[in-house]
């Protein structure tokens, strides 16, 4: 809007990060995440997916493309408990059986479903779980 041309690259097919990968429906509809991103777009922001900075496009390429540059990598690292058994099969950290959830793939949960966690993410784990019928 002050006449700067703005390019996102996306790692991910499609834009919302977090917001779309991470935070589920009924926290945040993906109408209300699709509505902001078309008003992005109208502005004039160009978005490049599938494109992870770094690896497919080098940082060094950045300089020659652009005026300025602005790193904005999320925050996709969560903290990780070093216990034993934590390597087992079945046991998931929260972001990427969310993200997996958001991307419409199948989980392999059992029977009986532990959440192990604080906030926001162990709801919505314990809440997925509970809404497909994997925990009471």
């Amino acid at each position: 809007m002050l006449g700067h041309d703005v390019t996102i690259f996306e790692e991910h097919s499609e834009a919302g990060g977090m917001l779309r990968f991470a935070i589920p429906e009924y926290r945040l509809p993906k109408s209300v995440l699709r509505s902001e991103l078309d008003l992005i777009e109208r502005v004039g922001v160009s978005m490049v997916f599938n494109t992870r900075v770094g690896f497919d496009l080098p940082l060094n390429d950045l300089e020659s493309r652009f005026d300025a540059v602005f790193l904005s990598i999320g925050t996709w690292k969560e903290s990780w408990l070093y216990l034993p058994g934590t390597e087992l099969k079945g046991v998931f950290p929260a972001l990427p059986f969310l993200e997996s959830v958001a991307k419409g793939e199948k989980m392999p949960l059992g029977s009986r479903v532990a959440v192990i966690g604080g906030g926001n993410a162990a709801i919505d784990f314990g809440a997925h779980c509970i809404a497909h019928g994997f925990a009471r």
